[in-house]
């Protein structure tokens, strides 16, 4: 049991690092489009400014998804943690 808890504790973190990455990677990008050379036209400028306001927030809704997620296997993975250390009594207080 403690082989599976450790490789799924391993798994989760390198699913963390891997999407803190590629957050760090696409917030980069969308910086870069901010400096992209202006559309020839206003109609292209228009479609561009709403097309990258859609990517914002689909780029934000996605960081608030992921950062959600983190908080919730956080959260079972303490609940886990405590419900392994009262069944072998690590976690009991004893008065002595």
């Amino acid at each position: 049991m403690r082989k599976i808890r450790n490789n799924s504790c391993v798994c989760r973190h390198q699913v963390q690092h891997y999407t803190n990455q590629i957050a760090k990677d696409t917030n980069k990008y969308v910086k870069d489009l901010a400096h992209a050379p202006a559309a020839p036209t206003q109609s292209e400028q228009k479609q561009r400014r709403m097309h990258k306001e859609r990517l914002m927030n689909e780029f934000s809704t996605a960081l608030n998804n992921f950062q959600t997620t983190q908080r919730n296997a956080a959260e079972k993975e303490k609940a886990s943690v405590k419900r392994a250390r009262a069944a072998s009594g690590l976690g009991v207080k004893r008065n002595l």
